[in-house]
């Protein structure tokens, strides 16, 4: 997250400084949320995103092997507005991946994964932000400062632009119960076929989750096998190299 230079004093809630929650959800065409606050008869972004899809009788895959979720947001004005810089393609790519990804961790566990609509957008999120930043990065960072000169403009703030160096960093924020864990696993997993798709797996060899202790190491290690993907603790050795399976790592 990009460090703010505030050009004056007025106090902005943290929701409002968010500046790569906000760039995706103007690809969505949806107003910025600073002009939101000036017109009181409009939606908040993430809700006019979220709004028609938050029926629990949403939730699950149906006979298509596609969310239902993503059928409505398919079908939305969304999708109908000039000002969605995704397309309808776009969005069925990214979501048989989240399916797919979603059907592998399902494989050994004894209760199936079912998301809330909160949890699908959240790995929608993500899927366009690898998609991005594996295919065109260059793009992206332009893309992002074309919006950060808006952000600045309507928050009255100096964000400094973004340079290629930035976009390696990702922060996902969920509260407390929201399934963190098993979101962790397909992100995981997104980010495994986004490095292979664009042959830069040998890039990344090792994923290292850091845990503050032992008792939520192990929490982790039993959590990732229920998924069926392989971890292990990280363990040094005498010749400086670390002894763990393919798949993740853990450090307390």
């Amino acid at each position: 997250m990009k460090n703010h230079r505030s050009r004056s004093r007025t106090k902005q809630k943290f929701n409002e400084k968010l500046v790569l929650n906000q760039w995706l959800m103007s690809l969505f065409g949806l107003r910025h949320q600073w002009e939101v606050h000036k017109d009181e008869s409009s939606e908040l972004p993430f809700r006019a995103l979220s709004d028609s899809i938050k029926d629990s009788g949403l939730e699950g895959i149906d006979s298509s092997n596609l969310h239902r979720f993503f059928h409505v947001l398919r079908e939305s004005k969304l999708f109908q507005s000039t000002g969605c810089a995704l397309t309808q393609d776009q969005l069925l790519e990214f979501e048989e991946n989240i399916v797919r990804h979603t059907r592998q961790i399902n494989l050994t566990r004894e209760k199936p994964i079912v998301w809330k609509y909160f949890q699908w957008l959240t790995l929608l999120f993500v899927e366009i932000y690898l998609n991005y930043f594996f295919e065109k990065p260059n793009e992206m960072v332009s893309e992002i400062n074309v919006f950060l000169d808006q952000f600045n403009r309507g928050n009255n703030t100096d964000i400094p632009p973004y340079e290629i160096s930035d976009i390696n960093k990702l922060s996902l924020q969920n509260a407390t119960g929201s399934g963190k864990t098993l979101l962790m696993h397909v992100n995981f997993l997104q980010f495994r076929h986004y490095a292979s798709q664009n042959r830069k797996e040998s890039s990344f060899t090792r994923t290292i989750l850091l845990t503050p202790n032992e008792d939520l190491t192990k929490q982790h290690l039993h959590e990732f096998r229920s998924s069926g993907i392989s971890a292990d603790l990280y363990l040094p050795t005498s010749g400086g190299t670390f002894v763990v399976e393919s798949g993740l790592d853990h450090v307390d």
